[in-house]
């Protein structure tokens, strides 16, 4: 703990340290040589809303955005994935147009850039300044020739990949804004110092605690794309900076690549960018004009809707009885007061309402209207259901409930492992090759210690501990979770092997064979989840990583008979 909390501090020391570097080379940057606005050969480039100006580079088609003629960044591009990615500085030829600007958010100027090019569709980017705002919006549209189409699955109309176009002037920021994409996994907002890489999602902020100045960026405009935003830093400064149309990252939970999106024209969700004194005042103004481009869709309600989800209480134990139960209760000593006139009560039903037959539903639909309600439910409309979770809530809960016994008997192996391969490294750069294999028997020796205790638990203990861990009396739930544990236990020494094995062959540097194991162990669990589960059931789910830890089980050894040798000390 001693040597952790130094560590801490350190790491604590340094950024304090490159902060105030930062802070006294800009200071003496503005003493020395105030940086402004670049000049470009055309002064007809150059255009001015307000507090805000961009600046078109007709040779490069690239921009530079500057705030009361301090400037923000510059050397951006629009970027759009083709075959490869291509941005606006490939094009041959760029062109400007300008128009007066009317809409949701106000008056101003709107700037359209065409890059041009033989053999590429047409790539537009189009600037909206309104008077009065310390925001702009722009958007990257991919555009194919007459009676043709286009279509791709990445599009930025923000992208610079150097360091130094960002920042280029005061004011500087220290930490950045992350958000997540939606509140699902347990996910939360968190801030990132610009030593780090960030990946927002539709809404980022760069800014410096100290005074709050900040940039804001994100999309005002959501029908068809996730947005992201993301950064890598180096030295407390942005290397690199991307806000683009396509996002998939392992925050949105996509197993595949975005959608592809075709047409006449793809254009890009419409980003905001703006430059505040206060990054607070700023997400504020951006959600204000998020609410003027794209407004609250409209609804026959009168009111804020209102009623009941049976999620927050009944959960798992959801039965025709009880919803008919909450139904009545609600309609005889509280509807009077939640309903005024013309307004809905709501009975909704979450997860766990496939408890409940067709018919069952049909007649808690009908009761709930003859009580003057509302029925709902809760589905998602484009889910693939696989594994366990094509078998039902039943089965779901009794997995929920096992796995997390299960991750608990797992975790020894993955810190003995980390230990195995840190160790194994050391004694391959002192050249004490014998001791490495010394260590792993060390560590397969504490494993089987630790699993007798928890084969145990799983054949003594389980069943309660489940019933206290769901708090559920239902047996089937229960008995399938014992039977996951039962099946899984048994087979926990050849997964430590693996897990063991796997993270000392890395630590002497053989990359490739912990590589391949990890990839077998994944198609082995894809094909008991696409084909296996579906067609033998929950038995199957109980299986899969058994057999599979089995297999990589057998793979490993191999590995390690092959690499035998090299684990003898050098005469």
């Amino acid at each position: 703990m001693f040597f952790q909390f130094c560590g801490t501090m350190v790491q604590k020391c340094i950024a304090l340290l490159m902060t105030l570097l930062m802070n006294l080379g800009a200071a003496v940057s503005a003493v020395i040589q105030p940086i402004s606005l670049p000049t470009l050969a055309q002064s007809a480039s150059t255009y001015t809303v307000g507090n805000l100006t961009v600046q078109l580079d007709l040779g490069d088609g690239s921009y530079t955005v500057a705030h009361k003629g301090i400037t923000i960044f510059r050397k951006a591009y629009a970027a759009v994935m083709l075959d490869s990615l291509l941005s606006s500085s490939d094009y041959e030829a760029h062109s400007v147009n300008t128009a007066p600007l009317h809409d949701a958010a106000g008056n101003g100027l709107k700037i359209t850039v065409l890059h041009t090019g033989p053999a590429l569709p047409n790539l537009r980017q189009d600037f909206l300044l309104y008077e009065g705002r310390d925001y702009l919006l722009t958007q990257a549209t991919l555009c194919a020739e007459e009676g043709g189409t286009v279509k791709t699955n990445y599009i930025s109309p923000l992208s610079i990949s150097q360091k130094g176009n960002v920042q280029a002037a005061a004011p500087r920021w220290s930490r950045f804004l992350e958000v997540p994409f939606d509140n699902d996994a347990w996910v939360t907002f968190e801030t990132k110092s610009l030593f780090q890489k960030g990946q927002s999602h539709e809404a980022a902020a760069f800014f410096e605690p100290d005074d709050g100045a900040g940039l804001i960026l994100g999309s005002v405009t959501h029908d068809t794309w996730k947005t992201g935003i993301s950064f890598e830093g180096s030295w407390g400064n942005i290397r690199s900076l991307t806000a683009y149309s396509g996002a998939n990252t392992a925050l949105t939970r996509d197993q595949s690549p975005h959608g592809t999106v075709s047409g006449r024209e793809v254009p890009s969700a419409l980003l905001f960018i703006g430059i505040f004194d206060h990054w607070k005042t700023g997400m504020n103004t951006f959600a204000q004009a998020n609410t003027a481009i794209t407004p609250k869709k409209e609804t026959s309600l009168k009111s804020i809707p209102i009623g009941w989800n049976s999620w927050g209480s009944v959960q798992t134990d959801l039965t025709l009885q009880t919803a008919i139960g909450i139904s009545d209760y609600i309609s005889d000593y509280l509807q009077p007061a939640w309903q005024t006139e013309g307004e809905t009560v709501f009975v909704n039903l979450d997860s766990y309402w496939d408890n409940l037959t067709d018919d069952e539903l049909k007649t808690f639909v009908t009761h709930c209207r003859k009580n003057g309600q509302e029925a709902g439910i809760y589905w998602a409309p484009f889910v693939s259901w696989l594994g366990a979770n094509a078998l039902g809530s039943t089965y779901i809960a009794a997995q929920v409930a096992a796995r997390r016994f299960a991750e608990l008997f797992f975790i020894p192996g993955g810190a003995l492992g980390i230990a195995v391969a840190t160790y194994s490294s050391q004694n391959l750069g002192a050249g004490h090759r014998s001791r490495i294999m010394k260590g792993v028997t060390t560590a397969l020796g504490i494993y089987f210690v630790w699993w007798v205790f928890v084969m145990l638990f799983v054949f003594f203990l389980s069943d309660p501990a489940v019933r206290a861990i769901t708090g559920t009396n239902d047996e089937v739930i229960i008995s399938n979770a014992v039977l996951y544990l039962k099946i899984s236990a048994p087979v926990i020494p050849p997964m430590a092997v693996l897990v063991i094995v796997r993270n000392m062959l890395q630590g002497i540097q053989h990359t490739i064979e912990p590589l391949l194991a990890s990839g077998l162990e994944l198609i082995g669990k894809v094909i008991f989840g696409v084909w296996i589960v579906p067609a033998v059931g929950y038995t199957a789910v109980c299986f899969c990583e058994p057999v599979t830890w089995v297999i990589c089980f057998v793979f490993i050894l191999g590995a390690l008979y092959r690499c035998r040798g090299e684990l003898k000390d050098k005469e």
